[in-house]
């Protein structure tokens, strides 16, 4: 375990054995207020260290983006849900971060917030201008993400004939098509 997880982690242990001891309802709220800006902090402190250089340069809602990708990573899908529903549709990061909320839903047993958030998720692929080959790559990437979550979902579900048409979709000359399959 990294020296920043210990931390982390002992951070979390006393905050909870200090709202355990602390009778006053006021004292509770204000502690509890201050240890979640801390533990965001530490948060934020531990995802860089996950992802370099790449995440410093970060701002704003792509940081709010990765943020809500940890947390999902980490099974904390109730904060990851709530970052990652603030994303602006105008973000390259949208599509993704419907797909991953589609996830969590579908974890959740929650099937129109499924159905609703991988429409988005395509929608977003649509209606976003990507002006660089890399963004356009990615945003293909995302596209297959989502046919393949959709084909998945109707296997599970028994409707082979949705499912087979969600596979169809899948774009056969990407890298990753065999693997998908997989």
């Amino acid at each position: 375990m990294r020296e920043d997880q210990l931390w982390h982690s002992s951070f979390a242990l006393l905050r909870s054995d200090l709202k355990k001891q602390t009778k006053s309802k006021r004292l509770k709220r204000k502690l509890l207020n201050h240890s979640n800006n801390i533990l965001e902090k530490i948060d934020l402190k531990l995802l860089s260290t996950l992802k370099n250089d790449e995440l410093k340069k970060l701002k704003g809602r792509s940081l709010r983006f990765y943020k809500g990708k940890y947390f999902y990573q980490k099974g904390d899908f109730e904060r990851s849900a709530k970052l990652l529903s603030k994303l602006s549709d105008r973000s390259l990061y949208y599509a993704e971060s419907r797909l991953i909320l589609a996830q969590i839903y579908q974890r959740d047993k929650k099937e129109k917030l499924v159905k609703k958030s991988i429409m988005s998720c395509l929608k977003g692929i649509r209606s976003f201008d990507a002006k660089s080959s890399n963004a356009k790559t990615y945003l293909e990437k995302i596209k297959n993400s989502c046919f393949l979550f959709l084909a998945r979902n109707e296997f599970q579900k028994k409707n082979f004939d949705y499912s087979l048409r969600f596979y169809n979709l899948l774009d056969k000359r990407a890298s990753s098509f065999v693997s998908t399959l997989l």
